[in-house]
């Protein structure tokens, strides 16, 4: 799932920037259509999206990841460096700029999947520091880029800012220090 993470982003958000017309990413959004405009790749109004490519099923990866590496403690050392990379690639996806109300469901799926990442990240920082200290730099802007960018979620924002503050409490603040002035400008 998280191999293909910026493919998901793609596939929901490429036709807002491409060469479709507002009312047919319209008609795509509330699952109408006329004639041939659903634009390429997305489904119809009868299909659905498959669970890899689902940002809610993305959303509860990072808590059943921790709780099968609380049972097979064993597989903890060998899976960390794979999946650690492909975890920091998806939160660091901006995601789109503008996004119409009729997609804004799917953008706030997408940024409460890459806050729930983050906070398994935080969560594997105090256990696992040395695989995480190659991507504090990207771990960091890609805070900052939430904390910009998250949508007005509540239960969002608050499981960002804990994250911020668990990350605040250990060594790798020092990620956060280049960035404090793009910080105080929110």
């Amino acid at each position: 799932i998280y191999q293909n993470f910026k493919g998901t982003v793609s596939y929901f958000f490429e036709e807002l920037s491409g060469d479709h017309t507002q009312s047919e990413v319209s008609s795509h959004a509330i699952g109408g259509y006329i004639g041939s405009q659903i634009p390429p790749g997305c489904p119809g109004p009868s299909q659905l999206n498959p669970s890899t490519r689902s940002f809610k099923i993305v959303t509860e990866c990072p808590l059943i990841v921790m709780f099968l590496f609380q049972l097979y403690g064993r597989y903890v050392q060998t899976n960390i460096p794979v999946l650690l990379p492909l975890m920091v690639s998806a939160i660091s996806i901006p995601g789109p700029q503008n996004v119409s109300p009729n997609w804004r469901n799917h953008f706030v799926d997408l940024k409460g999947a890459q806050v729930k990442t983050v906070s398994f990240l935080t969560y594997l920082l105090r256990s696992f520091a040395e695989y995480i200290r190659p991507h504090e730099e990207s771990i960091s802007k890609s805070i900052v880029n939430l904390l910009v960018t998250c949508p007005d979620s509540v239960s969002i924002r608050k499981e960002l800012l804990v994250a911020t503050r668990h990350v605040l409490s250990t060594d790798f603040r020092r990620g956060l220090y280049p960035l404090i002035d793009t910080l105080l400008e929110e």
